[in-house]
C-alpha cells in the first residue's frame, strides 16, 4: 500500500468531519485524484489515499477507518455476482470472494459505517434473482450504509458529486 495522507485544512462539515477516510484513488481514472483531493478538502480530518493497492491483501490498509472509499472501476458480472470485481490497477483486483471473504476477517465493530463505491455498477445485481452485487456484500458483513450505481457513471462528474456529498 502507498499512498499520501491530505489535510488541507479544509471547510466546516456537516455530518461526516468526525469520521476518517481511507480512499482508493485510481491512477487510471482522470479525475480519481481531484475527487480525492475535494474530499480531503471537505473534511476537517486527514484523508489517507491509496493510489496503488494489493487486491489480495484486502482489506488490510482500510482497517480503522469509520469510512472506506474506492474511486476506482467495477465490473458486475456472472450469475450470483461472483465474477464482480472492484479493479485495481495491475492484477490485483478485489473480486467478490476475495471481498466476501476479506470482510469475514473483520469483526462487526471493524466495518467501516460508510462504504463509497464511487464506481460504475456497483451496486448493480439482479434482484428479481436475488443476485448481490458489490454494494450488497459490504451491507450484508454489517456497513451501515453504502453508497454506489446501478449504471455507467461519468469521472469527473462522480468526482463533483461525491465532493459535494462529503462537503454535507
Amino acid at each position: 500500500v502507498s499512498g499520501a495522507t491530505y489535510a488541507l485544512g479544509g471547510r466546516e462539515s456537516t455530518g461526516l468531519g468526525a469520521h476518517s477516510v481511507r480512499m482508493f484513488a485510481s491512477p487510471d481514472l482522470r479525475y480519481a485524484r481531484l475527487e480525492s483531493q475535494l474530499i480531503a478538502y471537505s473534511l476537517p480530518r486527514a484523508v489517507e489515499v491509496f493510489s496503488t493497492y494489493d487486491g489480495s491483501r484486502f482489506p488490510e490498509g482500510f482497517r480503522g477507518a469509520s469510512i472506506w472509499h474506492f474511486a476506482t472501476h467495477a465490473v458486475s458480472a456472472g450469475e450470483g455476482g461472483e465474477q464482480s470485481q472492484i479493479v485495481l490497477p495491475g492484477r490485483t483486483n478485489i473480486g467478490f470472494s476475495e471481498l466476501r471473504f476479506g470482510l469475514r476477517r473483520l469483526t462487526r465493530d471493524q466495518i467501516p459505517s460508510l462504504v463509497v463505491l464511487s464506481a460504475c455498477d456497483s451496486a448493480r445485481g439482479d434482484y428479481q434473482a436475488l443476485t448481490p452485487s458489490l454494494a450488497n456484500v459490504f451491507l450484508e458483513r454489517g456497513a451501515r450504509w453504502v453508497v454506489a450505481s446501478s449504471w455507467p457513471v461519468d469521472d469527473l462528474a462522480t468526482a463533483v458529486l461525491m465532493a459535494k456529498f462529503y462537503e454535507g
